[in-house]
């Protein structure tokens, strides 16, 4: 499929759509939102052709499902495998035929689909009854076993005939005949009018039909088992049938229909409502109906979607007030638009227990009898209404059941109920029920594709998962469970999916388990996983075992670990402090597994568990740049051999730290043996001063890191290079060397070359380097070294970094020495100017000057610009000054002022010329204090011309590169172009004296350009006489042949528009599973509607991939037409098919 639209580049583009692309991107989306392994299969795939389903049945003792779609039924496995296919249309029919056929030869016949309206298991006959639109709504009969067999035929007119109209059925049971004991299931069925042939009035509303024949399962001179509307009413109040269902003594239809059946009341908008009739009522004439009504805030959501009956159980029924097992009916409603029945986007779910529904239909009833109502508003259904008025209070007597009266009455009190969750942004379309232990919750279908899941019995319901199953496809009211509950088979309008109600599985550890509010999930504490209750071994053992939602439990772990650390080389027993430690069977341990060591028994106690720390040959090894080691220390279960809780233990030796800071700081239990030179975890083997540690258990009189020998200040020292100097150090805490110890030295490290310094010590608190050369090799100002200070050889007090420098090199640029750049140096480094070079002052043999030679001009740019002025001019070289104001008003062009814009001590000005009125050629002169320098190299000004523009027209979504003719087009600093208002973007790598060339911005429409303006520096030219147009876009209307031998070579011609615009078109093949090019041609404009390109050759390509090639007989290119110079980009599909002999020559990409 091609499709062409107009880019906002102004190029044409022409998309390709390969359909099994498309199916393979869905899939993978689909399997992308489904996480956590949810989704199990789907039919049908990418390769099967696509359906669209109305309906799903589950016959549960095989777990075998049945879908209709429209013209198709099929019988699929529990793993949505299909094992028979049956169809059912289209077929030639018209709704003005009978259901037995068209007998009338003038009814005009045309093929039609078939829309499934009915599917129901009927168990007890072993079949599978399925109702379409074609024959008038009439119904087929297929054996559950195999729906292949020949179908049996019932011409009865039953569903609605087109494609809209609702029908719903179920199977539920009867007592027409009570002298034949017990019950009868009958079909219940409920269908709305569809005014769609004559035939459509023989239709009823509501019916029970006799499975085995689908006939009225009462049909007699006084009693008939069918409800119809009206005739005066039944073109335009129609009832749509939502849902059915049987409980108790009655049969139940959940419909959507309009508040009033009169026309001139249609102002009263929609309302749900629930009808009933009596199981034992052959005539319908305890037919009622009640309104149903859930209520957001202020708000009635009058409009259900999809309604489910279904058991309340443990805490759902705890909340509700009744006991377990009882029925309720779980509804979604949606707000209608106004007086009509289409629904807004928001969703409000309400339950209702099965006796409350009762007792309002027994209320209203009630209320005709004893006079509180006079009429019973039901004259929109057909039949006797005794003039629609309620029996005189008291005529009736005391009536003890209402099903042996017999009285159609629509109630005026509704069943209310507030939403037990409702979702603002969420249009809900199917429902199903589950309860797994004491939770209740609902999968819930939307409009949109996903299913949200829904806890309902929390003390706050709330939605916990959503899943995207289908992504923009509506979900529809037939979707089920398993029948052992396990999966859910989701129906939405063209896939079936199945997906597990859960996946505990996917979440790795407690917290996240018992966060994702999943009921069906619990932690398996002592195997350590995320399971369904089911899955958990012994769950219900003990307490902590399966960790759920709602009980109220925490996870299991440490509460605390005492000793958390030991020293590497002590032995020591864990107190382990468990929260919620499960009991253990008898005869089974908990082990203590410190990483890979052996387990060790544990012993519980009141808080937990103690245990021994392994021998000292099981620990690990600490690492030669580290102080610790880490292990897990994890509680294991004898009886599922499995670790369940887990925790860092350290293992620590205070001996890997040299220095006395290091020791103390550390973040164990360390202490410093200030005359042994060493870091111990146990402070007794010092025999002198110690300082304990921050983290040491036990604080001396000398703690922390402030007790250490350490440098009390850190300022910076300087030492010019090869120039001999002491260093200085203040020290606190300056240990005294005692009797066979040696003295202090300090150890330098320039250039990784280890120089060892005497060191004495001055006033008890400094340290003095002894003098000495201290030079570097490196070709830079500065360069950082290092000192250390000891005693006693290795006894560590400090370090620091100490700063070496050149002044040859400061006062210096582009490696020539500069007066002005050394005497401006900070004084820190007393840097003086010695003759021709800098130096240090100390190391001046002669008299340092005071004042700085005359400039030095060594680089200009540019060296030239326009006569009027503005060119911003760089010079560099040296002695430029020692501050600004001694070169400002010192710079000139021959005798044209230049102004000073940038300046940098001596080394770099910028200033910016002025005006020369003419042609002129002069040097730069630069002053200072000292004097003035002329350089060697001339400035020029020059008299800028422009003399053309070629091409002279473009499209307008620009990108045509332009060529401007003319002189001193490459002077100057700042260049740019205007077409008029337009920008045209100047490419200054390919300047040259006489032609620039720049690129042409987007016009916001075709138009003529008056002028063309260049603008250098201060300096603005103009080309005036409509030097340049933007034309209309090109557009690309056909291309043809799309048919090339593989070696290339075809001309393709292209046919279009406005393709004379063009500069160089160019035809490029690409593959469709990459953006990488294969091969292009160039294409010749031969008018504005036509250009040929020769076909690009794919041979090699081709040759490289033809194993691959070879497994697929069908493979997608991409074409592309472009123009290098921002024109229209073209693509579309292009198949390549092997020809008869199966050669790299021979292959053709095929459009």
């Amino acid at each position: 499929m091609v499709v062409v639209k107009a880019a906002q580049s102004g190029a044409v583009v022409v998309n390709a759509v390969a359909v099994a692309s498309f199916w393979l991107l869905l899939l993978a989306g689909l399997w992308e939102g489904v996480s956590g392994g949810v989704l199990l299969a789907q039919y049908p795939g990418p390769a099967d052709l696509p359906l669209r389903f109305s309906h799903l049945a589950v016959y549960r003792p095989t777990g075998r499902l049945f879908a209709a779609a429209t013209n198709h039924l099929l019988q699929l496995d529990p793993d949505l495998r299909v094992e028979r296919s049956v169809l059912t249309g289209p077929r030639n029919d018209s709704p003005l035929c009978h259901a037995i056929g068209c007998q009338d030869s003038e009814i005009v016949t045309s093929l039609m689909d078939n829309h499934n309206k009915i599917l129901l298991v009927d168990a007890e006959g072993q079949s599978l009854i399925l109702c379409g639109s074609l024959s008038q709504g009439a119904c087929y009969k297929y054996k559950l076993s195999n729906i292949s067999s020949a179908a049996k035929f019932y011409p009865i007119s039953i569903a609605a005939n087109d494609p809209v109209a609702s029908t719903y059925a179920y199977i539920g049971p009867s007592r027409y005949v009570p002298w034949q004991g017990g019950e009868q299931n009958v079909m219940y069925v409920g269908t709305t009018f569809t005014n769609n042939g004559e035939y459509r009035h023989d239709v009823p509303a509501i019916s029970s039909r006799d499975l085995d024949t689908l006939e009225l399962a009462e049909y007699s001179f006084s009693k008939q088992s069918q409800l119809s509307i009206d005739v005066k009413y039944r073109d335009h109040f129609l009832v749509q049938y939502i849902y059915g269902f049987n409980a108790s003594d009655y049969a139940y239809f959940v419909i959507v229909q309009k508040q009033s059946h009169l026309p001139e009341q249609e102002e009263l908008g929609y309302v749900s409502r629930l009808a009933r009739t009596c199981i034992n009522d052959a005539n319908y004439d305890s037919y009622t109906e009640v309104t149903l009504q859930c209520t957001v805030g202020d708000q009635i959501y009058n409009l259900v979607q999809d309604a489910k009956l279904t058991e309340a159980d443990g805490d759902l029924a705890t909340s509700l007030g009744l006991p377990n097992g009882d029925l309720i009916l779980v509804a979604a409603f949606r707000p209608a638009k106004g007086i009509t029945n289409e629904s807004q986007p928001n969703s409000a779910l309400c339950l209702y227990p099965l006796t409350e529904i009762e007792a309002k239909f027994n209320e209203n009833i009630h209320m005709c009898f004893n006079g509180s109502e006079k009429y019973r508003n039901m004259a929109y259904v057909s039949g006797p209404i005794q003039d629609g008025k309620c029996p005189s209070a008291g005529n009736a007597g005391n009536i003890l059941n209402f099903c042996e009266v017999g009285l159609k009455i629509s109630g005026n009190s509704p069943i209310v109920r507030s939403a037990i969750v409702s979702f603002p942004n969420a249009s809900v379309s199917a429902i199903a029920a589950a309860t797994t232990g004491r939770h209740f919750l609902a999968f819930l279908g939307t409009t949109t594709g996903r299913i949200k899941k829904v806890l309902l019995s929390a003390a706050t319901p709330m939605e916990y998962e959503q899943v995207t199953v289908d992504a923009g496809n509506r979900i529809l009211p037939d979707t089920a469970l398993s029948p052992n509950g396990d999966y859910l088979y989701v129906l939405s309008t063209s896939k079936i999916s199945k997906i597990n109600v859960e996946h505990c599985s996917s979440y790795s550890n407690c917290s996240a388990c018992l966060e994702s509010r999943d009921p069906y999930c619990g932690w398996c504490s002592l195997e350590k996983k995320c399971t369904v209750r089911s899955a958990c071994q012994k769950a219900s053992h003990s307490s902590p075992r399966w960790l759920s939602l709602g009980t109220g439990q925490q996870c299991i772990d440490f509460e605390q670990v005492l000793p958390d650390r030991i020293p590497i080389n002590q032995m020591a027993t864990v107190h382990l402090s468990i929260r919620t430690l499960p009991e253990l069977p008898y005869g089974a341990k908990y082990k203590c597994v410190f990483g890979n060591a052996d387990p060790i028994d544990a012993n519980v106690t009141e808080y937990g568990l103690s245990c021994l720390t392994p021998d000292l040959s099981s620990r690990p090894q600490i690492y030669s740049k580290e102080d610790h080691v880490l292990v897990h220390l994890s509680v294991r279960s004898s009886e599922t051999n499995k670790d369940f809780v887990s925790r860092n233990f350290a293992f620590y030796d205070c001996s890997k730290h040299a220095t006395c800071a290091d020791c103390v700081q550390s973040q164990w239990s360390c202490n410093w043996c200030i005359y042994e030179n060493k870091c111990t975890h146990n402070a007794s083997i010092c025999q002198r001063t110690v300082i304990s540690g921050t983290n040491a258990k036990d604080q001396l009189p000398n703690h922390g890191v402030k007790f250490c020998p350490r440098f009390k200040r850190r300022d910076v020292i300087l030492l010019p290079n090869n120039v001999p100097k002491e260093m200085v150090f203040e020290v606190d805490n300056l240990p005294h060397p005692q009797a066979g110890h040696t003295g202090f030295q300090c150890i330098t490290n320039i250039e990784d070359a280890k120089m060892l310094v005497p060191a004495r010590v001055e006033s008890n608190r400094y340290i003095v380097c002894e003098k000495r050369i201290y030079s570097y090799e490196a070709n830079t100002g500065e360069y950082e070294a290092s000192v250390r200070v000891v005693w006693n050889r290795n006894h560590h007090i400090d370090s620091m970094n100490v700063v070496l420098y050149k002044c040859d090199i400061l006062g210096s640029h582009r490696e020539h020495a500069d007066c002005s750049l050394c005497v401006t140096r900070n004084s820190k480094y007393q840097c003086t100017w010695c003759g021709n070079t800098c130096a240090y002052n100390e190391s001046c043999q002669s008299t340092p000057h005071t004042e700085c030679p005359k400039p030095r001009i060594d680089i200009i740019k540019p060296l030239s610009g326009p006569m009027e002025g503005g060119t911003l001019v760089t010079i560099e070289g040296s002695n430029l000054g020692l501050k600004r104001e001694d070169v400002k008003g010192k710079i000139r062009i021959g005798n044209v002022p230049c102004e000073l814009d940038n300046y940098e001590v001596s080394v770099r000005i910028q200033c910016v010329t002025g005006p020369s009125g003419t042609e002129m050629t002069a040097p730069i002169i630069v002053g200072n204090e000292a004097g003035f320098t002329e350089s060697s190299v001339e400035f020029s000004y020059k008299n800028i011309r422009l003399e053309g523009v070629y091409p002279v027209v473009g499209p307008q979504s620009g990108g045509t590169h332009l060529a401007i003719t003319g002189q001193y087009l490459n002077i100057g600093t700042e260049i740019s172009a205007y077409l008029d208002e337009y920008l045209c973007q100047i490419n200054t790598t390919q300047a040259s004296s006489s032609r620039l060339t720049c690129i042409t911005s987007r016009a916001a429409r075709p138009v003529n350009v008056a002028k063309l303006t260049l603008c250098i520096d201060g300096a603005n030219r103009t080309l005036e006489g409509n030097p340049f147009n933007y034309s209309q876009d090109p557009s690309i209307m056909e291309i043809k042949p799309l048919k090339s031998f593989a070696s290339g070579g075809r001309m393709i011609f292209v046919h279009g528009t406005n393709l004379d615009s063009v500069q160089k078109p160019e035809m490029e093949v690409s593959s469709y599973n990459g953006p990488v090019a294969i091969n292009k041609t160039t294409c010749t404009v031969l008018s504005a509607n036509l250009m040929e390109c020769p076909s690009p050759a794919v041979n090699r390509y081709y040759h490289l991939n033809s194993p691959r090639l070879r497994r697929s007989s069908r493979k997608h290119n991409t074409v592309k037409v472009f123009d290098l110079n921002f024109i229209s980009i073209v693509k579309y599909a292009c198949h390549c098919i092997p020809g008869e002999h199966v050669t790299a020559e021979d292959w053709i990409y095929n459009g």
